[in-house]
C-alpha cells in the first residue's frame, strides 16, 4: 500500500457510505448483509494475521486470505455454497471498487476476481399436479367453471 492510500476503515467507509449507498443505491438490507460479509472477512484476517482488526491494511487483505476465509465459511461456520457464494459477491464488489479507486492496487483485485465462485446445486423444482392444483384454486373460491378462463380443462366431465 502506497503512502498516498487512505487507511482502510477511511476506504471501508467510502465504500458503504458512498459507492454502495449513493451510487448503487442500494437498500439497507443489502448494505447489511455486505457489512456482515467484511466484519467477518475483517476478524478472520485479524486472528490468521494474529493482529488487531484496527491494525489491518489494504494489504492484509489479498487472495489468498480471501481463499482461506471462503474455505473457513464452509469448514467453520457450516455455511452452505450459496452463503459462501453471497458473500464472496459482496468481497468482490468491495475489490472491484479496490480496483477502480485505487490503481495501485489493481493486480490485487484482480486475484480475488479470479477465485472462482463455488458450483451449487439449484434446488429442486416441484410442480403441482393438476388435481392438487384445481383443489387449491376451489380453497380461494374459484369454481370448475372459471378454470376455463384460466386455460385449463377439467378433465374430470
Amino acid at each position: 500500500m502506497s503512502a498516498s492510500t487512505p487507511l482502510l476503515g477511511t476506504i471501508l467507509a467510502s465504500f458503504f457510505n458512498d459507492h454502495l449507498k449513493l451510487q448503487r443505491g442500494l437498500r439497507p438490507n443489502s448494505i447489511t448483509s455486505y457489512a456482515d460479509a467484511m466484519r467477518l472477512l475483517l476478524q478472520f484476517a485479524a486472528a490468521t494475521g494474529k493482529k488487531k482488526v484496527t491494525q489491518l491494511g489494504l494489504d492484509d487483505l489479498h487472495a489468498d486470505v480471501v481463499c482461506r476465509f471462503l474455505n473457513s465459511l464452509e469448514e467453520s461456520r457450516s455455511n452452505a455454497a450459496q452463503s459462501r457464494n453471497q458473500r464472496f459477491a459482496a468481497l468482490r464488489t468491495f475489490f472491484e471498487y479496490i480496483g477502480q479507486r485505487f490503481p495501485e492496487s489493481l493486480e490485487q483485485a484482480q486475484k480475488v476476481a479470479a477465485i472462482p465462485r463455488k458450483r451449487a446445486q439449484p434446488p429442486e423444482t416441484i410442480f403441482l399436479e393438476l388435481v392438487a392444483l384445481i383443489a387449491f384454486l376451489v380453497c380461494f373460491g374459484f369454481s370448475i367453471a372459471q378454470f376455463s378462463l384460466l386455460g385449463f380443462s377439467d378433465s374430470r366431465q
